[in-house]
């Protein structure tokens, strides 16, 4: 990728965390969506539609492909630039005119807590090869790193100023990084996969499913949290009298970026046999039963299943 341009963020969470009775810091984290309105990052499409679920904490961006490593070296110590200055010699001039257009026009739909998100790219080695990383830098909104420098016949060029940066942490969150230890196989990861029945078998099997890579995952169950569920199963005080699809849902989406989790709420004997034979045969690979109601096995045992069905319990 070369260039410069736009990209979009999400707010994911913001925690304070109190260090004294009367000091606190807030941690924040941000999840890019895209580059573009058109281009969307490798999320699912479950965690995208969480990330749009409040447009007030969407916003736009600048990014710029700068190729090589943002870094100076000072008594053989490789540190990063400290301010915008050092960064000038990395910056097109195109890209100096929009971070100035945007601070100087307070461009709407571009700051988050008064400041502009600019995303840094250039290569990183890895074990194999080399793959760009994104630094962010964070910029007040009143504080405009780029000024014009008059040159001959009244023309002006770009230039940065001495303003010190402001780093922000980054973390390359691809697939293969994310489920780089513990990762299952790419044949199970890769199914179509439903649970029936998340109490404290289902629950806690769909968590290590997610864990492991799972990217199709569907949950069936019509009860709710109550009290007694929270000593064995994945959900918490928090979660009471909801639903346990919504409930269990929201938590996958919490551990994976990359789970679609699929939420159905039916008992299956209110269900004609051929057309709950045809549903399960056409949308899934894998089916756990983990129910632990006779009936619900009883159904699914007549069934003929072309995937792999599993019955699991606990006494």
């Amino acid at each position: 990728m070369n260039g410069y341009g736009v990209f979009r963020y999400s707010l994911f969470s913001s925690q304070k965390q109190f260090i004294s009775k009367d000091s606190s810091i807030t941690f924040e984290s941000y999840f890019k969506i895209g580059f573009d309105e058109n281009t969307l990052d490798d999320w699912s499409e479950d965690f995208l539609k969480y990330l749009h679920l409040n447009q007030n904490n969407v916003r736009n961006g600048l990014w710029c492909y700068i190729e090589h490593e943002p870094i100076k070296n000072i008594n053989k110590k490789r540190i990063l630039a400290s301010n915008w200055k050092e960064l000038e010699h990395l910056l097109s001039q195109n890209f100096l005119k929009l971070i100035y257009s945007v601070l100087k026009e307070q461009k709407k739909g571009f700051f988050f807590n008064d400041y502009l998100f600019v995303l840094l790219g250039y290569k990183i080695p890895t074990e194999e090869s080399y793959e760009t990383h994104w630094q962010l830098v964070k910029v007040h909104k009143k504080e405009i790193p780029v000024e014009g420098k008059k040159i001959s016949n009244g023309n002006y060029t770009g230039v940065c100023t001495s303003l010190e940066i402001n780093w922000g942490k980054t973390k390359n969150t691809s697939y293969q990084r994310f489920f780089g230890r513990g990762k299952l196989s790419d044949s199970f990861t890769n199914s179509r996969i439903l649970i029936v029945g998340i109490g404290a078998l289902g629950s806690s099997l769909a968590e290590i499913l997610v864990r492991g890579g799972v990217k199709d995952l569907s949950i069936d169950d019509y009860d709710i949290v109550e009290t007694g569920n929270l000593c064995r199963a994945n959900y918490s005080l928090f979660n009471l009298n909801f639903p346990k699809i919504d409930a269990l849902s929201n938590r996958l989406l919490s551990v994976s970026p990359f789970v679609n989790v699929k939420v159905r709420q039916l008992k299956m004997n209110s269900i004609p046999k051929d057309t709950l034979e045809k549903e399960l045969n056409d949308r899934f690979d894998f089916i756990f039963d983990c129910s632990t109601d006779p009936e619900v096995t009883h159904i699914l045992d007549n069934l003929t299943f072309k995937g792999k069905f599993f019955s699991l319990g606990l006494t």
